[in-house]
């Protein structure tokens, strides 16, 4: 399992991604996820990494970014 960060560009703001991903090269079923407005962010990295072990692609979307609230 291998896991990063990217970012696109959305209404000229950019929003950052933590993507976790199987390890190897291929294609793979993908999750989009997205962290509670409580700020749970923290403890989605664990379930995360264990879909990607399972062969999954997840992406931990950082919605807030483009409000400006940080979370």
């Amino acid at each position: 399992m291998r896991s990063f960060q990217t970012t696109f560009e959305s209404g000229g703001k950019t929003i950052r991604i933590d993507c976790f991903v199987p390890d190897g090269d291929g294609r793979f079923p993908a999750i989009i996820s997205l962290h509670g407005s409580g700020g749970n962010y923290a403890g989605i990295s664990e379930p995360a990494s264990l879909l990607a072990n399972r062969g999954y692609g997840v992406y931990v979307l950082h919605y807030f970014d483009r409000t400006g609230t940080i979370n």
